[in-house]
């Protein structure tokens, strides 16, 4: 904006710059948004009986090759050789976390009551990020994790804990695919953050291939059903329609989640995400399909929440640690939030 109005660019040392790690969490508020309304779309294309898995198959192939040109364009780098498989785990990750909690939308879950019980993945990432990344894990973590948890569980409701016919509609299957995508979330942190220096823009190209090869494939195997191209060929415009705004959203997704993984520490991300899933999904539940909020409901949303809180502003030990392999950092090279120390690695490097 400053450059846009020809006015000069304050210093440093007057204007308080966003670290990549606050950038990073903002995405992942982003990406909660914009992959509810994906999830939502789904749903609707296939109470409308269109091919909504080929129609993902379009659009992320556009997806991917717009990446391609954007690479090309910006001279990104190749990813490094001992990069290239994380790189390709985290095009994976993607493809099955979208694809699992997709499923449990379709077989009977609600959009919020999925993202509640993929919950699980902020305590799979906080642990896996120690293992692998060297972050530091603190008593303020597990009361963040416990409180997310708690909310997740109060949010949902699920009849196996709660009784009565709350979850009867899903049924374990809804359960099963929302707590497998949420494994498949822990997977997307820890790959991008194992990525190290490698640019955001190959981490969404994977992603985006990987999906597009996988959605075109599996509708006709018998893994996934599909309805027929009919629609497609009846109404082309409609249908571009559609494909464009799918197009959108998967690019907002694929690049806020790539960005800011990396960007985050792996239990931040994953918990600033899921909470974002949360609300967002809970919200469209609300407004889209019409299902009122319970007093319980209301009150894990305030546990999740305020975990989410404790866990982007609490702070690691001021002590350095070496970095952690694939680039990822000990808990002493940045704050639990992702914000580097000292004025270091800020939006306007």
């Amino acid at each position: 904006l400053q450059i846009s109005s020809g006015r000069p660019a304050y210093t440093k040392s007057a204007m308080a710059l966003i670290s990549l790690g606050t950038a990073g969490m903002l995405l992942m508020i982003v990406q909660g948004l914009t992959f509810t309304g994906n999830l939502v779309l789904g749903k609707m294309l296939k109470n409308m009986q269109w091919p909504f898995w080929r129609m993902s198959a379009i659009a992320g192939f556009l997806t991917a090759l717009c990446m391609l040109v954007l690479c090309y364009l910006r001279h990104t780098p190749f990813p490094a050789a001992r990069m290239r498989k994380w790189v390709l785990l985290r095009g994976i990750f993607g493809l099955l976390n979208f694809l699992l909690l997709l499923l449990a939308v379709l077989v009977g879950g609600s959009p919020g009551d999925v993202a509640s019980l993929a919950s699980v993945n902020t305590i799979l990432a906080a642990l896996l990020g120690f293992v692998f990344l060297g972050e530091q894990l603190l008593f303020l973590h597990g009361i963040a994790l416990c409180a997310c948890v708690c909310g997740a569980v109060l949010i949902s409701k699920p009849s196996f804990l709660f009784g009565g016919a709350d979850g009867a509609g899903s049924g374990w299957h809804a359960y099963v695919f929302a707590v497998a995508g949420g494994t498949a979330q822990a997977g997307i942190a820890i790959c991008s953050r194992k990525s190290g220096d490698t640019s955001p823009l190959w981490l969404s190209f994977s992603t985006s291939l990987v999906s597009a090869a996988a959605f075109g494939v599996l509708p006709y195997t018998a893994l996934l059903e599909d309805f027929t191209l009919h629609p497609l060929v009846e109404t082309p415009h409609l249908a571009a329609a559609w494909i464009a705004l799918i197009f959108v959203l998967a690019v907002c997704t694929i690049g806020a989640v790539s960005a800011g993984s990396q960007w985050c520490p792996a239990a931040v991300s994953t918990t600033v995400g899921t909470a974002a899933r949360m609300v967002w999904g809970y919200l469209a539940q609300v407004v889209i399909f019409g299902s009122p909020l319970e007093s319980l409901t209301m009150l894990g949303a305030a546990l999740m929440l305020s975990g989410v809180l404790v866990m982007a502003f609490a702070r690691t030990p001021a002590a350095g640690a070496p970095p952690g392999p694939g680039g990822g950092r000990g808990g002493g090279g940045r704050g639990v939030g992702g914000a580097p120390r000292g004025g270091e690695e800020c939006l306007e490097s």
